[in-house]
């Protein structure tokens, strides 16, 4: 959980300062620099949301493979405890 907690605030981080540039500095022929940094963080925080989708694709794959287990158990449980209660009989 600390990946994904790192992940959102860089991507946080990433959109504040995306977002700090205004129309006309962006617009001005003198700010080559910005419009690269702009780039930049344009691909950064794509790059982050990809990793973030993919952290969640991945929790949402061992919470399945969870219930999946449980429910296994579940059923040997039950099992033996119908095995159980037939001996008895």
């Amino acid at each position: 959980m600390k990946v994904v907690e790192q992940e959102k605030r860089d991507e946080a981080r990433a959109q504040r300062k995306l977002e700090a540039y205004r129309e006309k500095d962006i617009m001005s022929p003198d700010n080559v620099k910005i419009i690269a940094e702009i780039r930049d963080l344009r691909m950064e925080i794509v790059d982050t949301k990809a990793k973030l989708d993919e952290i969640d694709d991945l929790v949402k794959e061992l919470n399945k493979a969870l219930i999946l287990q449980d429910m296994n158990n579940a059923t040997k449980i039950l099992e033996q405890k119908a095995k159980n209660l037939r001996e008895r009989l």
